[in-house]
């Protein structure tokens, strides 16, 4: 545990020896690759679904009148408010900030129907 966070000490510490102009050129190269992953895991998501008979597509993941409740909701949007005004400060435009936080949204969204429907209970 402490050698990964001796390397990680390392790797920010490199990059910021770097510059800035470095330290973005890795964030872009980062922000790149989880995108390329986003997409993979959402078509493989998507296939899984329209080819397996078991996996058909339902909203009682996300609203089963059984187990709603309004407590959930609040803290969901207390987390997504706080999420985007994260985003919004390290964002030059809010259009990227309303694209990354929409991102992560449709990220949480297909994950969790993924999760809901493999483990019901």
């Amino acid at each position: 545990m402490v050698i990964f966070a001796i390397l990680f000490i390392l790797f920010a510490t490199v990059m910021n020896l770097l510059g800035v102009e470095m330290t973005a050129r890795s964030s872009m190269a980062l922000f790149i690759f989880e995108t390329f992953v986003l997409v993979v895991f959402v078509a493989v998501s998507a296939y899984h679904v329209w080819v397996d008979p078991n996996l058909s597509f339902t909203l009682k993941p996300f609203y089963n009148p059984g187990d709603f409740s309004w407590s959930f909701i609040i803290a969901g949007t207390s987390v997504a408010v706080l999420s985007f005004l994260g985003f919004d400060i390290h964002a030059k435009e809010l259009g990227l900030a309303l694209i990354a936080v929409g991102i992560l949204y449709l990220a949480y969204i297909i994950c969790g129907f993924k999760v809901k429907t493999v483990l019901p209970d």
